[in-house]
């Protein structure tokens, strides 16, 4: 028991202090509080670490695999939580993961686009928030749209009525110091002529979905982020 609880305890005192890290930064850029979402990712973790990291104050929930939510929501439930699928989705499992996530952080072609968008279409879900995955890196070992292709696969995006376009999961290359990574991102949007800058990014916001997130795909680099964004 008293090591079920040094756990517990140690669980939250990692939770708040991510928080507090976000929090600090925040206010360092002069951003809302509430203008970042910290996601839990819950991968390999029990159903019951879950549950105490929602006891915890966490609102959202990540999952890399569809078969392991498949497992863990049922048990910890959708009360006043979001579960994202922030793994990559097989073509395949498309029609279970609409039906657990509610959000999707790993859109990377025109082709998952529209199968996704018919399975909502056919399970009755009005609405479901999609990130389209960009790899800057260009790394074999990850998934992701190519550079080139993001302005396509967001014009495509924007005329299915049932996926709300919400930005973009970047992923830069692996770099050990977070400031390298941020850096490659920026080199990246620079090298974008203002045309390409207007329908990747400047579409997302005016189209009738909004534009809502963007999320980093590495490790310590939020910090950095809202640094450069003040």
């Amino acid at each position: 028991m008293s090591e079920s609880r040094t756990a517990a305890d140690g669980l939250r005192e990692r939770f708040t202090n991510i928080q507090v890290r976000i929090t600090e930064a925040l206010k360092r850029s002069n951003r809302p509080l509430d203008d970042v979402t910290l996601i839990a990712i819950s991968k390999t973790h029990p159903a019951k670490v879950i549950s105490d990291v929602i006891g915890f104050g966490a609102t959202d929930v990540g999952e890399n695999r569809v078969q392991e939510a498949e497992e863990k929501i049922p048990i910890v439930g959708r009360t006043n939580v979001r579960w994202h699928l922030v793994g990559h989705l097989q073509a395949n499992k498309a029609r279970r993961a609409v039906k657990l996530f509610d959000v999707i952080h790993s859109l990377d072609s025109i082709e998952l686009a529209r199968r996704l968008n018919r399975l909502c279409e056919e399970e009755g879900t009005e609405r479901l928030s999609v990130l389209i995955q960009v790899d800057l890196g260009q790394e074999e070992s990850k998934a992701g749209v190519a550079e080139e292709q993001l302005d396509e696969l967001a014009a495509q995006v924007a005329q299915c009525d049932r996926l709300k376009l919400s930005g973009l999961m970047t992923l830069p290359p692996f770099f050990d110091d977070p400031e390298d990574a941020k850096q490659a991102e920026r080199d990246y949007w620079r090298s974008c002529t203002p045309e390409e800058r207007l329908t990747a990014l400047e579409m997302m916001r005016r189209n009738v979905y909004g534009y809502d997130e963007n999320e980093q795909g590495l490790r310590g680099v939020f910090e950095v982020v809202e640094r450069k964004k003040s």
